[in-house]
């Protein structure tokens, strides 16, 4: 594990303080060796799961030493945030500021809507072609970061690699200079974000605005840093992939 990971706040089975992250329950899509999804602990098939069901299964708690947290958010603020990092309200790292425009100026491009991208895990599911769709939509690029505002506790967050449409139920956070979106991606995934946008707003259609989620604290480290962590999560994600494909076919050699 490179030293700049363990720096920026990030530690495998450490316990998190700002943004923790529970592999495979938020961050990362993991199934058990019996094919059962981990779920979210918001969803409710998670609150009629037993935990114990899924020993063989590990977590991974990632965290953000720098633990800010303001009085409006109930968190209290620490030193040990390295030098160079900021900690920022949202609103002044990212700006959704990608247009509308009708399906039908671009009927060729693939659609995306919030039953396209799959609750906590960040895949996408499918897309349908833009033009089988009537309503305006987002036009988001490569890279861009969609977060879906419609039932936050949900936790509906896709990076895209290819241009498209989005439904208007989807912030579009365009690429921006010095952050890294993986990062950004990361981070609105996080249990910690899931959790104060869920209780934003109540009713059987809960719905965020961007300007509810400006004030909160985003930890911006040097473009540099960020890659690193973002390349640290993800090789732990591929190992953690790799152990349960593991576990999967001494399961399928069991059956023998």
């Amino acid at each position: 594990m490179s030293d700049d990971f363990i720096k920026a706040g990030f530690r495998p089975g450490g316990r998190g303080t700002f943004v923790t992250a529970k592999v495979p329950k938020t961050i990362a899509p993991i199934h058990c060796p019996w094919g059962s999804l981990l779920c979210s602990p918001n969803s409710a098939a998670a609150q009629h799961a037993p935990l114990k069901q899924c020993s063989p299964c590990f977590r991974i708690r990632l965290r953000f030493s720098a633990a800010y947290k303001s009085r409006s958010f109930g968190y209290s603020m620490k030193n040990d945030l390295p030098l160079d990092w900021e900690i920022l309200p949202l609103g002044e790292v990212v700006n959704p500021s990608r247009p509308r425009i009708k399906p039908s100026q671009n009927p060729d491009l693939q659609f995306i809507g919030m039953e396209h991208v799959e609750a906590h895990t960040m895949k996408l599911l499918q897309t349908v072609p833009a033009g089988t769709m009537k309503s305006s939509a987002v036009h988001f690029q490569p890279g861009d970061v969609l977060y879906g505002r419609l039932r936050p506790y949900l936790n509906k967050v896709y990076r895209p690699k290819f241009e498209g449409l989005c439904s208007a139920e989807f912030i579009v956070f365009p690429e921006t200079d010095g952050l890294d979106s993986r990062y950004l991606q990361y981070f609105l995934n996080s249990s910690t974000f899931v959790s104060f946008a869920s209780h934003l707003n109540t009713g059987d259609r809960p719905r965020v605005d961007f300007d509810q989620l400006a004030p909160y604290p985003f930890p911006l480290a040097p473009l540099r840093q960020q890659k690193r962590i973002v390349a640290e999560i993800e090789k732990q994600f591929s190992r953690l992939d790799e152990a349960v494909a593991n576990l999967k076919r001494v399961k399928a050699n069991l059956k023998r």
